[in-house]
């Protein structure tokens, strides 16, 4: 019986520790999608999967990640190119999970499109995942969003300063005070990452990496 008891202990005592591990209540899992290959083309990428630890299911939510970057607008003109195969390669990753704080960053590395160079496109999102729980879309489309209070114009001489490093042509209007254009960022545990160059369109060309404490805000819990 003392043995049997002790088996038991144990069992309960690894499942007590396996629940701790994930103190969110959920998982992210990376799933692939083939859309395209052959001696034309080649579209691949990995994409996000919420996985909540009650079994919670928010099908919305999942076609959204899945087709969070249009992958299949690259697929519509496999036949319009000419020498090299297109090759469209798109991955992601978390740069945030926290209980209500959940933030990917998607890629789509271009290595060759036409006569296009090889190049990567950034793509972001932040969602709260404790709200999705509940059948809803819940993202911050907004650092003011996430920030009650967030002055967007605190952005800004840190694009300025990008302009002018990079003699880049970021516009700067969509990182004044008031401003309302789309912009796409992200945040990690010490930065706010701006992904710029296609303000409004959805997309960045680079990133800019910006201390939260330099913009007097705390990171999310």
């Amino acid at each position: 019986m003392s043995r049997i008891f002790f088996y038991v202990v144990a069992l309960l005592g690894l499942l007590g520790w396996g629940s701790c591990t994930n103190p969110n209540g959920y998982r992210v899992e990376q799933k692939f999608k083939l859309l395209v290959d052959d001696e034309r083309c080649s579209v691949t990428f990995f994409y996000p999967v919420l996985k909540w630890d009650d079994g919670t299911i928010n099908r919305e939510l999942d076609f959204i990640l899945e087709n969070y970057v249009e992958y299949e607008r690259y697929t519509r003109n496999c036949d319009a190119h000419s020498g090299a195969k297109n090759v469209i390669k798109g991955d992601f990753k978390v740069i945030l999970a926290t209980k209500n704080v959940l933030s990917i960053e998607f890629t789509e590395d271009v290595l060759s499109y036409g006569e296009r160079e090889k190049h990567q496109i950034y793509h972001s999102i932040v969602l709260n995942p404790e709200l999705l729980k509940t059948g809803q879309i819940a993202a911050f489309g907004r650092p003011e969003d996430l920030f009650p209070q967030f002055d967007r114009g605190r952005l800004y001489p840190f694009v300025q300063a990008y302009n002018e490093q990079h003699q880049r042509q970021i516009n700067l209007r969509a990182y004044e005070t008031g401003s309302n254009y789309v912009i796409m960022w992200g945040i990690s545990a010490t930065d706010l990452i701006l992904y710029v160059g296609g303000e409004g369109e959805f997309h960045g060309d680079d990133r800019i990496f910006i201390p939260l404490d330099a913009l007097g805000v705390r990171g999310p819990s």
